[in-house]
Parts: C-alpha cells; structure tokens; sequence
C-alpha cells in the first residue's frame, strides 16, 4: 500500500503554482492596431487555447488582459485535469438521453486526450502526467450507483473498473463500499501549462496586451465594439469577442 497524501503548507498569501519557474509570459504594454478579427479577454488557460485553436485560420487575433498573463484563476487552479464532469453520466442518461450523454462524456475524455497531445507536440514543461482516478461511492452514490455508472460507461466505450470494498481497502488503504477506478485523467502545472500556450500564440503572431486602460475594437467582420479590460465580466458583446479566464 501506498501513501496518497504530501503535506504542504498552503496558507499563504500567493498561490502555490507561483513559486515555480517558467510561468512569466512578456506582454505588450501599447496595442499596434484596434483591427481585428477575434479578440480575447483574459490571458488565462481558457485565452490560451482560443489563441491556439485560432492559429492558422487566416485571422487577425488579440489578446489584452488587465494584469499580467496567468494572474487570475489559472494561477490558483488545481493540477488535476479530469474527465468526469459533474453529472455522473447514468444520471445524464436520464436528463438527455443515452446517445447526448455518452457524446458528452466521450467530449470530456478526449478532451484530455487532446490536451495530452498538445503538450508533447509544442513540448511544453509543466509536470504534465497521466493519471489514474479514483471515484468514491458516499452519501449520494453507493455501491449500486456506482455499479450502474460503470455499465454506462462501458456502454459508451468509456472504460472503467469497479472496485469493491475489500480490493480498494487493500489497494488504497480507503475505507469506503466501492469506487470507480479509470485512466484518462492527467495533472500538470497549469501556470507553466498556460504559459506553453501563451508562448506558443506570441510565436504565432498573436500578441498579448496588458493594460487597464478602456480600449475600441474595429472588427472587421463586424461592428466597433468597446471592451473596458478593467471590468472583463461586462464587455459589450461584439462579433468576435471571446472570453477567457
């Protein structure tokens, strides 16, 4: 049996992912046009992989922040990349149908798999490891629960093992009546991942603006639009404005 827990001390007054290195990305301090096809708010992971998904597609793309890239909820998010979303999928069978709900959860896992190839194509360095999770039956799903969520998925070629008690007592060392035992999730560090990103947009063309300053946009598929970047929750909403955190 081994040990699934390291003690950190965590109470601190900056995230923990910003003692690390390699996670400053330089940016612009004045814009070179207000011409664009796409902006985006936010030079977090969500920015970052618009910026990504748009390179190539013959597109003029901006990216302003109002503070430094990876400042916001990136910089405090987890290591974990999972693939389970919130709804259990035997449950999301019921609320949109067995075809919808195994498209969403096939989405969600590919995702991950996506992800994991991007990192080794651009060869970013952020501790990025596949892993193997474990879900827990409790108050709201038992051993029964989690027997019809591991026939879901196999039904929806996710694979998934069920462990019973005594097997994931012996394994883990956890006390509980079964768990659900998968390998598509991954963890890295999502500053240095985002930063890979970032960096990987900046050396396709697509520069990063910080600035507090309130900004005009002229679309060029679109109408002018106005993004004040000091309150990026309520931006006009142009043709072509995407939000990043």
């Amino acid at each position: 049996m081994h040990s699934l827990t390291r003690k950190r001390a965590l109470r601190k007054f900056e995230p923990l992912w910003a003692d690390t290195p390699r996670h400053a990305v330089r940016t612009q301090r004045r814009l070179t046009t207000h011409d664009v096809d796409v902006l985006i708010v936010g030079a977090g992971i969500s920015g970052a992989l618009m910026a990504n998904a748009l390179i190539g597609h013959n597109l003029s793309v901006l990216m302003v922040d109002r503070r430094k890239p990876i400042g916001g909820s990136s910089m405090a998010s987890t290591a974990m990349i999972q693939h389970e979303i919130d709804v259990p999928l035997h449950q999301l069978n019921r609320l949109r149908g067995t075809a919808d709900a195994a498209r969403i959860w096939q989405r969600s896992a590919k995702a991950v798999e996506h992800l994991a190839s991007l990192v080794d194509a651009l060869q970013i360095d952020c501790h990025f490891e596949r892993k193997n999770t474990l879900y827990l039956s409790g108050a709201s799903y038992g051993s029964r629960a989690l027997q019809a969520e591991v026939s879901a998925r196999e039904a929806a070629s996710l694979a998934a093992t069920l462990l019973p008690q005594a097997i994931l007592r012996a394994r883990f060392g956890i006390d509980r009546t079964a768990a659900i035992e998968t390998h598509v999730s991954a963890a890295a560090n999502p500053a240095q991942l985002t930063a890979g990103f970032l960096r990987h947009a900046q050396a396709n063309g697509i520069p990063i603006v910080e600035t507090d300053r309130d900004h005009r946009y002229q679309g060029s598929r679109g109408p002018e639009c106005r993004c004040d970047v000091r309150r990026p929750d309520h931006p006009s909403d142009p043709c072509g404005l995407l939000h990043g955190l």
